[in-house]
Formats: structure tokens, C-alpha cells, sequence
């Protein structure tokens, strides 16, 4: 069996994300949530910067984000120490106010060419 390896280029945006074997729950506990983020924490944010606050949605977990304790909607919103790059993330939408007006409007436009499984 060949396996195609695409590299991750530096200044490209990314769409990775876990899936279980046919559609399956990979997260069972709240220790298997933490498990990841601490992985997250241990090997990608000292390399990639990483946007999560509407995957719950995208993937018809939860409609209300604000209300998705993984998303990181809040944290975006909140003054609390964090890895998200929150300045940065509030500047794509112009600010605090119209990125929550964005959201508020059920916007999800993730692009398919962003996808890589």
C-alpha cells in the first residue's frame, strides 16, 4: 500500500482534524478531550498557530458555539492567558464586535480546498 505524504508549508491554512474509523466517537470522557489538548499543547503550538472556534458547528456537534466548552470561541472573547493567537483571530473580522456579529449570523465558510485528512 503506498501512503501519499503532503508537507505542511509555512504561511498556508490547514483543515486537520481527528476522525474516528467509520464516522465513530473518538472522545468518550472528558479525559480524552484533555488528553488532546494536552497533546496540542505538547506538539503543535510551538510550531503552527491553531483556529478552532467553529468546528463544533462545521461538524454539527453544536449549534451555539459560545455554549461548546472546546470551541474557542470564548477564549477569543475572553482576556484569560491562552495559546490562541486571539489578536490576531479578532483582526480577521475586524474586531471583538463583528466577529461576534459574524458568528451570531451562523456564518461557517471553511473553504474544502482547506481540508486535509
Amino acid at each position: 500500500m503506498s501512503t501519499t505524504v503532503t508537507p505542511l508549508l509555512p504561511g498556508k491554512w490547514y483543515h486537520i482534524y481527528n476522525r474516528g474509523i467509520n464516522g465513530e466517537t473518538i472522545y468518550h470522557t472528558e479525559a480524552n478531550y484533555q488528553y488532546f489538548l494536552d497533546l496540542l499543547a505538547k506538539y503543535v503550538f510551538h510550531t503552527a498557530k491553531v483556529y478552532i472556534h467553529n468546528n463544533p458547528r462545521h461538524h454539527g456537534i453544536m449549534n451555539d458555539i459560545a455554549k461548546y466548552q472546546y470551541s474557542s470561541y470564548r477564549t477569543v472573547l475572553s482576556s484569560v492567558p491562552t495559546k490562541i493567537e486571539r489578536e490576531e483571530v479578532l483582526s480577521w473580522f475586524g474586531g471583538r464586535d463583528s466577529f461576534v456579529a459574524y458568528h451570531s449570523a451562523g456564518r461557517d465558510d471553511i473553504s474544502n480546498d482547506l481540508i486535509l485528512e
